[in-house]
């Protein structure tokens, strides 16, 4: 995985990579000439991964192919530290970000609560709504509660309060890379994951009361833009390849540009841990799969430049809440408390967050013997 951070001797980010517990100074293997010829002068002696996104899969692959040569050979010793040598920082410079609401299960499950939110565009159009770049923030970022309009129920007119529906959203993120299409043009499906550089762990923080008053006629603002937290690490699809799984057909069948040759999808395990304010511990509460997804990443892709919008290496893409079928795999307290109707059964009881509580969610793509981990993406609630 590729990431961004802080040496302790220096006060500005530059590129790192890790292997288990420790972490490949880029930089420093760069000055050394290793990635000469391959690519670009100074790639890796940047504050973000931005330069080495905007190049193409096939230099990506390369990247990784030396560092797996040069560590299997000890050839890289000179540069490995702990990772505790840095601090780690967002990994791209976001100039947009959109968030999907791809899986169909999150969809049944809030139509169960709500039924408006049934509806008859669903399995024609990959709905997505462009989120605030400014608040995406690292891991480990407190989420201050947030503030604004409710409409408590029986009321004749709305309040302006602190949320107190504060929710969390398990996504997985995605980064664009590549070279990227022009104003106008339209990246199309069967090649859209030459555009698709890896993936992050994304955590959409929501405030369910404002979203409830406010998302009608034009979907969720503030409610959504207050903070989205990812992880450190991004894990490109060539780290991937290995995982990758056929997705059901879709029915209906899709529009044609939206129709793909191969639909396929990685098989990455996603899981929920909380800790309330009151505990001591983690507890896991749910589980999840990158599989559940409806509408495929390419197909994101392609459906967001239909129109002819350009996208740009280092956008972020949100795949929207990924559920199972089951509480348990459930990647809200938003469907796992039936919107506040049924108590989470943690050593304490919850049906939304209270200030004090972490939550952490975790992912990872199991082979035979090894794993390949995205890190963790934690956050505190704290009163605002």
């Amino acid at each position: 995985p590729f990431a961004c951070g802080v040496p302790k001797e220096s006060k500005i980010p530059n590129c790192i990579s890790r292997i288990g517990d420790k972490v490949i100074d880029l930089k420093k293997l760069e000055e050394q000439g290793v990635f000469k010829g391959t690519l670009p002068d100074n790639t890796f002696s940047q504050s973000t991964l931005n330069k080495f996104m905007e190049l193409s899969p096939s230099h990506w692959k390369k990247v990784r192919e030396i560092l797996t040569d040069k560590l299997t050979n000890s050839q890289v010793d000179f540069c490995i530290r702990p990772l505790s040598d840095f601090e780690l920082t967002l990994p791209a410079q976001i100039g947009d970000y959109t968030d999907f609401y791809s899986c169909k299960n999150h969809r049944d499950n809030c139509g169960k609560m709500f039924p408006k939110a049934i509806t008859p565009n669903y399995e024609w159009v990959p709905i997505a709504y462009h989120g605030r770049s400014s608040s995406v923030m690292l891991s480990g970022t407190p989420v201050l509660r947030p503030s604004g309009q409710v409409m408590p129920p029986e009321a004749s007119e709305p309040l302006f309060m602190k949320s107190q529906w504060l929710d969390y959203e398990f996504e997985m993120g995605y980064f664009i890379g590549g070279k990227t299409n022009n104003y106008g043009e339209t990246i199309q499906v069967d090649k859209a994951e030459e555009n698709i550089f890896g993936l992050v762990i994304l955590n959409d923080w929501s405030a369910r009361d404002i979203q409830a008053w406010e998302y009608i006629p034009l979907g969720p603002f503030n409610s959504k833009n207050f903070l989205t937290t990812i992880s450190p690490w991004v894990v490109t699809l060539e780290a991937l390849k290995e995982f990758k799984t056929e997705m059901p057909q879709q029915s209906p069948s899709p529009l044609p540009y939206l129709q793909e040759k191969n639909r396929s999808i990685f098989d990455v395990n996603l899981e929920t841990h909380y800790k309330a304010s009151e505990m001591e511990n983690f507890q896991k509460i749910s589980s999840s799969n990158l599989k559940e997804l409806y509408w495929s990443l390419n197909q994101q892709v392609t459906h967001h430049t239909e129109t002819g919008c350009k996208l740009r290496p280092g956008d972020l893409m949100g795949t929207g809440t990924i559920s199972g079928t089951t509480k348990d795999s459930a990647g809200s307290l938003l469907e796992m408390s039936e919107a506040a109707k049924v108590k989470i059964l943690l050593p304490v009881e919850r049906f939304f967050l209270q200030d004090g509580d972490t939550v952490k969610f975790t992912a990872f793509a199991q082979g035979e013997g090894f794993r390949v981990g995205f890190g963790e993406c934690t956050s505190c609630v704290q009163s605002s």
